[in-house]
């Protein structure tokens, strides 16, 4: 069963092999090897329109194996503000995405506080729900959905 958002078109087709998140200079590079049925979303401005709601940048969801990944491309190394942005997207859908397992993302291009003792609670807490959360600071990130 495929969530349906209304509002918002995937910007991929069906079974894409790799889509791109591209903003800011950085870049998520998903690669969808397994023809699996895909969808990637904007989630800023198109998916959630308010200008006065904190969200993440994008969504990738895999529909055949149920996984959603909440995409911040952040030009500083500004991490509690990106976790705070997906935290706030993850609440915003999660009524939208039963059984779906969260993977969040943040892409930079400067070396954010990896080591905080924010930044590990929150990979904590995303491990716990079965989940992951990556920080990345090279301005691209690749990864197998």
């Amino acid at each position: 069963m495929s969530v349906y958002f209304p509002t918002a078109r995937s910007r991929c087709k069906k079974r894409a092999p790799i889509i791109v998140s591209k903003e800011k200079g950085m870049e998520h590079i998903a690669k969808n090897e397994n023809s699996c049925e895909v969808r990637h979303y904007k989630v800023d401005g198109e998916l959630i329109t308010s200008s006065e709601t904190v969200k993440c940048d994008f969504l990738v969801l895999n529909d055949t194996v149920r996984t959603a990944y909440f995409i911040e491309l952040k030009r500083g190394g500004q991490i509690g503000k990106a976790i705070n942005q997906i935290e706030m997207t993850i609440g915003l859908l999660r009524n939208e995405l039963p059984g779906y397992i969260h993977h969040c993302r943040v892409i930079s291009k400067t070396s954010p506080a990896v080591y905080h003792s924010e930044t590990i609670d929150y990979k904590k807490k995303c491990l716990k729900l079965k989940g992951s959360f990556v920080v990345c600071s090279k301005g691209t990130y690749t990864e197998n959905i």
